[in-house]
């Protein structure tokens, strides 16, 4: 946990200092004040976590995927702020005997987000997670558990513009969550949508 505090501090300094050398090489794309904006993506995830050694009768699959949604409110500066809720798949173990286990995670997060140069966004979040654990055996049953755990994560993304209020674009995260350490790296795409400039 603590370590997970002083990574976050770190990257919240980082943007502050990349804010600063910013304010005087950036220009912003438009004049207004004030935006709202919205963020929806989602793409590839992989689990990156150390694993002991799996079965021989066990397949492992790291490959998953996960889907964000961001709400964005950008009060006149560089740096905005707004909450994140996510879905994402950890990992799946499936028997050679036909049971199967998943590993998910339903991530809610206060997000900072730095628009260091036009269409270019580096994001770091700190929230809480459900994590789900369910468990198939190869008769059928079934066994659920789930648990709070608190997540942090860093991004960086670029984005294309479509029109004056659509974005397309790309997104790198690394994300990790202190219940058993797990961490992620996930590629995603995203499409940014500006509700209100004022």
């Amino acid at each position: 946990m603590k370590n997970r505090l002083v990574w976050t501090a770190m990257m919240c300094l980082c943007l502050s200092t990349v804010e600063l050398i910013a304010q005087d090489d950036s220009v912003q794309s438009n004049t207004n004040d004030y935006s709202i904006r919205g963020v929806l993506g989602g793409g590839y995830s992989r689990d990156v976590s150390l694993f002991e050694d799996v079965a021989n009768d066990l397949t492992l699959n790291r490959n998953q995927f996960s889907v964000f949604g961001r709400f964005l409110w950008q009060p006149g500066n560089l740096l905005s702020g707004g909450f994140e809720v996510s879905y994402m798949n950890f990992y799946s173990v499936k028997s050679d005997l036909g049971g199967q286990a998943v590993r998910t995670a339903v991530p809610i997060y206060m997000v900072f987000q730095m628009s260091a140069w036009e269409q270019v966004d580096f994001t770091v979040g700190y929230g809480i997670a459900i994590l789900s654990s369910v468990i198939t055996g190869g008769t059928g049953s079934t066994i659920e558990s789930s648990t709070i755990s608190t997540s942090v994560y860093g991004s960086a993304a670029y984005r294309y513009p479509l029109s004056d209020k659509l974005d397309i674009g790309g997104e790198v995260r690394y994300s990790i969550f202190d219940h058993l350490d797990d961490k992620t790296l996930a590629v995603s795409i995203l499409f940014s949508y500006t509700f209100s400039e004022y």
